[in-house]
């Protein structure tokens, strides 16, 4: 099955917004041999959500797995998020659609911004 992660960002009017999140796009994609990587925003940026979702479906992607990159869960992803996959869910019933917690909320994640930031600090 052809599997694909799909790192979904907030968004942003500045074109330079997007630009850590692409980087962050190549890095995954040097260590997912075999697993597509794509990016895609809540707001102001394209591809949205639903947008690529669907491209995606259409070329054969059948595991989808969305990473929220955002900091902690808020309405965005408790809310608007939650609304969106079950709408795309509903219209494409063939597409297994897996939502992981917003990566900040990892532990491992927390102790690289925490070292990140000490190191800036010191």
């Amino acid at each position: 099955m052809k599997r694909v992660v799909i790192l979904l960002a907030h968004g942003s009017r500045d074109p330079q917004w997007r630009l850590p999140i692409e980087r962050l796009c190549r890095a995954l994609r040097a260590r997912l041999y075999g697993v597509r990587v794509a990016p895609a925003y809540l707001e102001n940026m394209r591809p949205d959500l639903e947008s690529q979702v669907g491209m995606l479906a259409e070329r054969g992607y059948r595991d989808q797995t969305i990473v929220p990159v955002f900091v902690g869960s808020g309405r965005h992803l408790k809310r608007d998020l939650a609304r969106k996959v079950k709408t795309l869910g509903r219209r494409h019933r063939d597409v297994r659609l897996k939502v992981q917690r917003a990566i900040g909320e990892r532990r491992e994640v927390i102790a690289a911004i925490a070292a990140a930031i000490a190191t800036g600090v010191k």
